[in-house]
């Protein structure tokens, strides 16, 4: 099953449930009934609203790798990514920016574009302010920080940003889907050109 298969709508958009602190982290709260309560609750949001899948992380397991990742082990991820690339057994890359919540560059993604044929999503940083200036450039988005209370991700989901969100990209959709009907003189068009 390829990425188009899995999602088969213009741009998909993933939304991240970031769990409660799980077992073994320091943040745990003692049960796993908050966890999974927090977490369906969240999940209930989503489907109201044109969110097309969902990554569910141990995001408020911390703590993470406390500064920068040194180079080396940028490098080992870039080489194990090709190499698992190459062997088919990625579906798509994701490009995201320096940290959760972060805008991705837009030269990144155009960067990765230039080496891969794969779907390329972006992870991190999309708001209905900024999504205009990189929906064409991307196959789909991952949003998990925006979609909090105030835009931070150990916050507890929104309704009304999932909702401006999710009317935002359904406005673009809808550009997208009118333009790519006028280029094919109405032939059916899956995804957008994302080359420019």
């Amino acid at each position: 099953m390829t990425f188009q298969d899995l999602f088969p709508s213009l741009q998909p958009l993933i939304a991240c449930i970031h769990l409660l602190p799980l077992p073994g982290s320091p943040r745990y709260g003692g049960t796993m009934r908050q966890v999974y309560d927090t977490a369906l609750a969240e999940a209930e949001i989503f489907t109201r609203y044109a969110v097309d899948g969902l990554i569910v992380e141990n995001f408020r397991d911390m703590p993470f790798y406390p500064r920068r990742l040194p180079a080396e082990t940028v490098a080992a991820l870039a080489t194990e990514t090709r190499d698992v690339t190459e062997r088919g057994l990625v579906d798509a890359i994701i490009v995201s920016g320096d940290a959760t919540g972060e805008a991705t560059n837009p030269d990144d993604i155009d960067l990765v574009r230039q080496h891969t044929t794969l779907p390329v999503l972006l992870g991190s940083g999309a708001t209905p302010d900024n999504l205009p200036h990189v929906f064409a450039k991307v196959d789909g988005l991952i949003v998990g920080s925006y979609f909090k209370h105030h835009g931070k991700a150990d916050n507890l989901v929104q309704e009304s940003r999932v909702k401006a969100f999710a009317e935002a990209l359904r406005a673009l959709r809808n550009t997208a889907r009118t333009r790519d009907s006028r280029a094919t003189r109405g032939g059916r068009v899956r995804y957008a050109d994302t080359s420019t």
